[in-house]
Order: C-alpha cells, then structure tokens, then sequence
C-alpha cells in the first residue's frame, strides 16, 4: 500500500492572472505570442510533463488544455510509479487532483496531446529546421514548398492514435500544412526542434514512448538547445521568425514539499536576440 501525504489544494494551473487583456491575440487566428515566457521546473517527472504539455498546447486560448495535459502526464505517471513494490511503499508527497482524474481522461487527453506533437510539432521541427538551411542558400519561397513536402510525406501517414481528428487532417495539402502545422507551431518550433534532437539522440528516431520521457534529466538540455535554435531562426530567417513569436521557457527549482506540483506561467523577458 503506498503511503500518501496528501497536499492541500489542487493542482489547477490557472495562469489566468498572469496575461493581461493588452497583451490578447492581435488575431483569434493567430497564435503568435509577445514575449510570454513559461517558467517550469527544473528536474523530475514535473519538468518532462510541463515541456510535454506546453509543446502540445503553446496556443494562448489553449491554457485550460495544457493544464490538463500537465496534471494527466503527472497522473499517468503515478500510476505507472505504483507498478515499482519499492516506490508503492515508500511514502509520497502527491496532489489530491492527480488521484481523481479518471483513467479514460487521462488516456484520451494524453492520446489526443501526443498526436498534436507526432503529427504537428514534429512535422513543423523538420520544416523550420530546413528552412534553417535553405534560407541560409538563399531559397525564396522555403515555407510554401517544404509545405508541400510535408503534405506528401503526411498523406502516407495513418492518421492511428488520437481523439477528435479534424477531416481535413486526413487529407493532407499545403494551405492545411500552413494552417493547421506550420502557423500554430512557430510559437514552439524552437522547442520542437530541441525535443526532437533530444529523441532521436536518446531513442534513435522521433518515435517516443511516454514512459520515455520521464527517465533521465534532458529537460534543461532541451530548453538550452531551444534558445539556441529560437537565435538562429530569428536571425536566418527573420522573414518567418521573430523573437516575439516565441514562447520561452525558464528553468526553476522544484518546490521543498517534493510533491508532484503544478507550473507556473509568468512574463519574464527573453534572452537578448543578436541578429
């Protein structure tokens, strides 16, 4: 039987308070961000489910969806702790909330997290990372051309895991790619480029399992690798990038109760860009 202490309060991620009305989309359309950085712990299983969740859901109208990411990646994780004898019967700081979230809750919201990540962010890492390399040789028209390359390579792919795929995601084409992938990613496309580094360095693909992902401390080297990535889009490609169209992330201790607590949003100023 493992041993609780329980935690007053939940595990709600209300950064509400935190984005005032001034600094609201420019367009619903629009997922572009100003200078909004997201503070998230430093190490263990809160680190990896804050970078996971973020990545899947970097939209500003999209903080109640990333927010239940966070506390399903933590749940899920308990869960999968109490398979460990040792773990289970060693006492453990954990939120009331994550114990009361419905194992079919956190399957479809980890299901559905997962897929934005394989199927958009992952697809929008090799663009932005080609553009890197096709704008440095001077090619016009980088982004309307690795659209249609990635709509190809996406028209192959079963559409498989996930809940609540829209149609037109099963029909792939450039307008889509730009719509649905490439315009809702730029505010994360630096992260994405770490997090796939990251995967293919420790699992030699893009392919990812969640249990994964929650083993070894490649969280802070991913945020490192993300600045450096958001310097060189905003500084090769100024055209589709700029630093106000990043999300940044920052690094904090986790707090001294050791229990499995919530992220914080906060506005912190980016790192100086040098173009």
């Amino acid at each position: 039987m493992t041993k609780i202490e329980v935690l007053p309060g939940s595990c709600d991620c209300d950064s509400s308070s935190t984005r005032s009305a001034s600094e609201q989309h420019e367009s619903r359309d629009s997922v572009k961000v100003t200078r909004i950085s997201l503070e998230i712990p430093h190490e263990g299983p809160q680190a990896a489910a804050a970078l996971i969740s973020v990545l899947a859901y970097p939209g500003r109208d999209e903080d109640e969806k990333w927010a239940n990411c966070y506390q399903s990646m933590l749940a899920w994780h308990i869960r999968d702790k109490l398979r460990d004898r040792a773990w289970a019967a060693s006492p453990q700081t954990i939120i009331p909330a994550l114990l009361q979230i419905p194992a079919r809750t956190v399957e479809n919201t980890l299901n559905h997290a997962l897929y934005r990540i394989k199927s958009h962010r992952l697809p929008a890492a090799d663009m932005a990372g080609n553009l890197l390399v096709l704008t440095a040789f001077g090619k016009a028209g980088a982004v309307n051309k690795l659209a249609e390359r990635t709509a190809v390579r996406l028209a192959g792919t079963p559409v498989g895991w996930g809940t609540g795929v829209a149609q037109d995601e099963q029909n792939w084409n450039r307008t889509n790619v730009l719509s649905r992938i490439w315009t809702p990613s730029k505010p994360v496309a630096h992260i994405a480029l770490a997090f796939r580094n990251i995967c293919v360095e420790r699992f030699g693909s893009q392919a990812f399992r969640i249990i994964e992902l929650f083993e070894g401390e490649w969280v802070a080297r991913a945020v490192q690798q993300s600045e450096d990535y958001a310097r060189a889009l905003a500084s090769t490609c100024p055209r589709s990038f700029s630093p106000e169209d990043f999300l940044w992330l920052r690094l904090r201790e986790c707090g001294l109760d050791g229990g499995l607590v919530a992220a914080t949003q906060s506005h912190l100023t980016p790192p100086t860009i040098e173009t």
